[in-house]
């Protein structure tokens, strides 16, 4: 099916004395160097940290705010033998995070530490269920990962009966909370540098102070669970974010961690340069289904297991999840764009079953999400009449400030500027969905709602060289806020096309050259191609593609247009 889209390119117009003086002490493309600005990486300094990461380009770890606080109540707890829960969210980021802690505080002589997840039917967050659990098994320190900033209930009961509360977050959504210790780089008061780590990338930090303070734990021999974690939770690959899946990619090629280990063989990657889109799509969602579909303490037993006989057994339960959550999601998908032809008009999409499973959810309002270009929220109603969401957001709509607005309506909330989750009363989905509309009328407009895509440059035909793509994967690993350059090639005739199901192979030519060009989920296009002597803009990816031991230029186009038509 044919989607219109508009194209936009980003700003390319930049001194040529300052690409000249780039170019004097790099030597790279012209086309690069713009790329390069693009980023705003304007000096010799600036391209140096970004292409070479280094980890002494890492922040101060004591700059986030209670991290004394957390060294000094851990080392207590190991003094007194004190029994400790480690908490995690149920999503990749949630469980890394709690099991990367675990595996620290043990190397440094904790030995009571138990460490679970909730499960979805219990919502996000600590509860009060869960406190008062192991309150009678005699817990004094509670550890969140990657959720509690917004448990006030529960870190008030908790404080109430003598138990500590050491909350580790990355959320936006900071209730009025007075824990132990509130280790979050999002904080009003916080003077860290950098707001963007996930939970995993806050504990990172933490078991950095430990080192620092004297503890015998390498904060380094976890930076690749935390590399698949930062980039799992979509967190922007910048700044720290940045070194840390750069080195953690690198690091995981050659892991000798039993559970990464275990994965890369059963994903067929090992011995593979592994890449931030393998990390995404094969897996991120492998340690993500028990969450979604079962329990995530399916995926902290994997994580924490040593054994590889056993590892393996624990690897083969996710990926037999992850086939099951596969066929759930495409029946949440078929049921949602039924409902969504009454929605069409509506800014946001809001949209509620009781027959969803919660767990899956917020995969399919990405899907929707990204197909219509508007902020899409998916509620999973269960038999009490309890609506359990998932939101996914565009740019430019304030998501969090406006569930704010929504707060009468929601029992609680919480998330960051592009994805949320909510909970909230059946009866009150209607009014929610009103509001919420009422405030996206006043901020996003009809065009904000047109789907686009952004290119950085327009190339000539003599600049897609291999040598070229090899500067470019010096930016990698692609993701958030660094995602995959792309580029447009005006007036090109496809010369040849191939159906290959849903996908396309075309063959595009200009002047002299021609270049294989994969459309995937592109089916539909060919009916454009019917007359030879049409031309097209093309908008693509570039790929350096390898084949019987050869290497080759490839596009991988992602849209493109009859020179007719304006974009």
């Amino acid at each position: 099916m044919i989607v219109e889209k508009r194209w936009k390119l980003r700003n390319n117009s930049f001194s040529k004395i300052l690409i000249k003086k780039i170019k004097s002490r790099f030597d790279y493309s012209e086309a690069f160097i713009k790329i390069l600005l693009q980023k705003q990486l304007d000096s010799s300094d600036k391209i140096d940290k970004f292409i070479n990461c280094k980890l002494d380009h890492l922040h101060d770890p004591f700059l986030l705010p209670d991290v004394d606080k957390f060294i000094e109540r851990v080392k207590r707890a190991r003094d007194a033998n004190e029994k400790i829960l480690i908490y995690g969210d149920y999503d990749v980021d949630g469980t890394i995070s709690a099991t990367v802690l675990t595996r620290a505080l043990r190397r440094i002589g904790l030995k009571q530490i138990l460490t679970l997840t909730p499960h979805r039917r219990s919502g996000y967050g600590l509860n009060l269920n869960v406190v008062k659990g192991v309150a009678r098994l005699g817990y004094s320190l509670i550890i969140t990962c990657d959720c509690g900033s917004a448990d006030r209930e529960a870190i008030e009961y908790a404080t109430s009966i003598g138990i500590d509360t050491i909350v580790t977050d990355h959320h936006q959504t900071i209730r009025h909370i007075h824990p132990y210790a509130l280790i979050n780089p999002q904080r009003e008061d916080s003077k860290y540098p950098f707001k963007g780590l996930c939970g995993a990338g806050v504990v990172f930090k933490l078991i950095q102070a430990l080192q620092k303070s004297g503890e015998k734990v390498d904060a380094l021999r976890c930076l690749d669970y935390i590399a698949v974690a930062t980039i799992a939770d979509v967190a922007p690959l910048i700044d720290e974010n940045r070194i840390i899946t750069k080195i953690g990619l690198e690091m995981i090629s050659n892991t000798k961690q039993i559970p990464l280990l275990t994965m890369m063989k059963g994903c067929g990657l090992l011995g593979k340069k592994i890449t931030s889109e393998q990390i995404g799509f094969m897996i991120g969602p492998r340690l993500n289904a028990p969450g979604r579909i079962s329990s995530a303490n399916i995926t902290i037993k994997f994580l924490l297991e040593n054994d590889p006989d056993k590892s393996k057994i624990l690897f083969n339960r996710l990926n037999s999840l992850n086939e099951k959550r596969k066929k759930v999601e495409q029946e949440i998908k078929e049921s949602a764009i039924k409902l969504l032809e009454t929605k069409l008009n509506d800014k946001i999409l809001v949209l509620s079953s009781k027959n969803w499973n919660k767990g899956v959810i917020g995969i399919v309002a990405s899907v929707i999400c990204q197909y219509y270009t508007r902020p899409t929220i998916l509620i999973a109603i269960d038999e009490k009449g309890f609506g359990y969401g998932s939101v996914r957001n565009i740019e430019g709509f304030p998501l969090i400030e406006s569930l704010h607005k929504c707060r009468d309506l929601l029992i609680r909330y919480g998330g960051h500027s592009m994805a949320a989750g909510l909970f909230l009363k059946e009866e009150n989905i209607e009014a929610f969905s009103e509001r919420l509309n009422s405030i996206a009328n006043q901020i996003l407009t009809d065009e904000s709602l047109i789907p686009f895509e952004t290119a950085n440059l327009k190339l000539q035909e003599k600049e897609v060289t291999l040598e070229f793509i090899r500067e470019l994967n010096l930016l990698e690993p692609f993701g958030s806020e660094n995602e995959t350059p792309m580029f447009i090639l005006e007036d090109v005739n496809v010369t040849e096309y191939r159906e290959r199901g849903k996908h396309l192979l075309l063959y595009i030519s200009k002047e002299i050259k021609t270049f294989n060009a994969p459309g995937f989920w592109m089916q539909g296009y060919e009916v454009l191609m019917k007359d030879k002597e049409q031309k097209f803009d093309i908008l693509f990816e570039l790929n350096e593609n390898f084949y019987k031991n050869n290497c080759f230029v490839q596009l991988l186009v992602q849209d493109l247009k009859e020179c007719k038509l304006l974009w």
